[in-house]
């Protein structure tokens, strides 16, 4: 019999671009290392979407949210209800990033810019979502049968670092991961009133400084809870150095592609501008030439500087189509 931990994550794609179906599927089978097994569904509109994850048997969702018949965050405020417990990833263009914060806030559990996707971007979100998605039921399941010792054992284990405050924003636990994010021993940190403000619902980042390293810029999310039955908030902590640097190196890759281009296009103007002016200077000695020796030249002769001015004619066209193309190309 397969184990849970075991088991294959069953995941639905809802996006109706076969390219970036096709980007999502590569970068799947690449990802490593796998919390399990991921095998992948796809559907290309919002209703078949709706009737696939109504059926069941999913663990996760993969979800763009400009489908046919339905965009923006309407996307996922209509496709929540039906699937409550099931985690959501949102999917997003470069345009849409702060579209894509939105709906976190309004309970996918993270989102992917597409042009940024690689598999451990991929990878990483896929074990944040599921872990996100368990993490508050199994923390009231836990709570209500007051078996604390086997919430410790899951949260120990998680990448994210995760911080329970009570009311008074004092810290009543915090697994090893929080510690190791915030630099400090468990000493400097239950009990004591944590170091940040809390925004209960929002994603915010933090930069946090340890005792024996510069700053780190840590991505913190806060949800409400309860503490030995009282209302307390969950925060969990993630580094986003990797995530930082994947995107400065995306950004820098961007920069020095662009830079290519414009100076390869500035080039190009240039020596066409040169083999113009040539151009233009042999048409003008051969024109000069026809006039001027017209009456002493031999009929072959004449022929040769006909030829050479309709030729030429039609090199400086070519030369002047081709500057057009890339002068527009450049501006747009």
């Amino acid at each position: 019999m397969t184990s849970v931990d075991e088991a294959p994550i069953r995941t639905l794609l809802i996006d109706d671009e076969p390219d970036d179906v096709h980007l999502i599927q590569a970068a799947l089978a690449k990802v490593h290392p796998a919390p399990r097994r991921i095998l992948m569904e796809s559907v290309r509109t919002f209703e078949s979407g709706i009737e696939r994850a109504g059926r069941g048997g999913l663990d996760l969702l993969l979800l763009d949210l400009n489908l046919p018949g339905s965009r923006g965050l309407d996307t996922l405020l209509r496709i929540r209800p039906e699937i409550p417990n099931l985690p959501i990833i949102v999917l997003t263009g470069l345009d849409d990033e702060s579209l894509a914060v939105q709906a976190i806030h309004a309970g996918a559990q993270d989102y992917l810019i597409k042009e940024r996707i690689t598999p451990d971007l991929l990878g990483r979100a896929i074990r944040y979502a599921l872990q996100r998605n368990t993490l508050p039921r199994t923390i009231e399941d836990h709570l209500r049968q007051s078996a604390e010792e086997r919430f410790r054992k899951i949260v120990d284990r998680m990448d994210d670092g995760v911080v329970l405050l009570d009311r008074d924003r004092i810290v009543r636990f915090a697994n090893p991961r929080a510690l190791a994010l915030l630099g400090a021993d468990g000493a400097d940190v239950i009990g004591r009133k944590f170091s940040f403000e809390p925004a209960p619902g929002k994603v915010t980042e933090v930069e946090v400084v340890g005792k024996e390293r510069g700053p780190v810029a840590v991505e913190m999310h806060t949800g409400e809870s309860e503490w030995g039955g009282r209302p307390a908030l969950l925060i969990t902590l993630r580094d986003m150095t990797v995530h930082k640097a994947i995107e400065e190196s995306l950004f820098r890759m961007k920069k020095s592609a662009e830079e290519t281009v414009r100076t390869t296009r500035e080039r190009t103007l240039r020596a066409n501008r040169e083999l113009r002016d040539s151009m233009n200077a042999i048409l003008g000695f051969a024109a000069l030439l026809m006039n001027r020796e017209r009456d002493r030249l031999l009929p072959e002769n004449l022929e040769a500087l006909e030829r050479i001015l309709n030729d030429g004619r039609r090199i400086l066209r070519l030369i002047e189509e081709k500057s057009s193309t890339f002068q527009v190309s450049g501006s747009s």
